[in-house]
């Protein structure tokens, strides 16, 4: 409160951001923080998951995968995440993830992915691109139940084909 001696006290209220929010903490980062699990806003929040999963494994810890092949399963629940799923080639690194990792939840996770990418006729051409299909056969026998049956749902998902 400032004050005047020659006039009656006044209150002084200020009007700058400053002033109003006094928050003195860091800014956030300008760029974007590659091994950060988050859903993005807009036409990024499915671009952005995958890039993390594209990330190398000494980069992204096991768990980490999981949580993020679970949020992409999350959003692929409408026809259009699918369609940017399948443009931004979900199917090259969500396969990847079968073979090289030794977690059976992303394991299992990577094949209801496939599975859901599977309900268009674009993703199941993906699919057969990357050489899912035969990866996903490999599963079958794999001694974690989750992921057999996650990779006979998946291919339950492409034997569909268009008849969904």
């Amino acid at each position: 409160m400032a004050t005047n001696p020659n006039h009656a006290t006044r209150c002084y209220d200020g009007q700058a951001l400053k002033q109003r929010h006094p928050d003195l903490s860091d800014p956030f980062p300008k760029d974007v923080i590659p091994d950060e699990i988050a859903v993005a806003f807009g036409r990024r929040h499915v671009y952005k998951l995958v890039d993390v999963l594209s990330l190398p494994s000494s980069d992204l810890a096991s768990e980490e995968r999981a949580r993020a092949l679970r949020y992409l399963l999350g959003l692929l629940s409408n026809q259009e995440s699918k369609a940017e799923a399948v443009g931004c080639n979900t199917a090259a690194p969500v396969a990847a993830l079968l073979g090289d990792d030794t977690n059976a939840e992303v394991r299992r996770l990577a094949c209801d992915t496939l599975a859901t990418l599977a309900h268009l006729e674009g993703g199941r051409a993906s699919i057969v691109a990357v050489d899912g299909v035969a990866l996903v056969t490999k599963l079958l026998r794999d001694r974690d139940s989750g992921a057999r049956d996650a990779a006979a749902g998946f291919l339950a998902s492409m034997s569909r084909g268009g008849g969904d």
